[in-house]
């Protein structure tokens, strides 16, 4: 991986922290889900699976399952997250 590719995994890792730790707004962090190209999805799917898990937390469960149908649409299907969204909606 090249040092900007690790910057910017760095870089979104560092936001995906922020906003579960509540430090970042949700729409915030959505909007932050970009990248160069290729790993755009990538981010697209992380956020939506991320703000999806918070909103069930909070007991949004519509909210949560539009965020973890919209991961899924991303269709990253090497990431966990996509995984996971999948199991979400199952046992909602």
């Amino acid at each position: 991986m090249g040092s900007r590719q690790a910057r910017l995994t760095k870089d979104w890792s560092s936001r995906v922290g922020s906003f579960l730790a509540g430090h970042t707004a949700e729409r915030d962090f959505l909007d932050a889900a970009q990248g160069d190209q290729g790993s755009e999805f990538v981010q697209h799917s992380d956020a939506w699976f991320y703000a999806g898990t918070k909103r069930l937390l909070l007991g949004d469960r519509a909210t949560a399952a539009s965020y973890f149908e919209k991961c899924i649409a991303a269709h990253e299907v090497t990431l966990i997250e996509y995984w996971s969204a999948i199991q979400e909606l199952r046992f909602l």
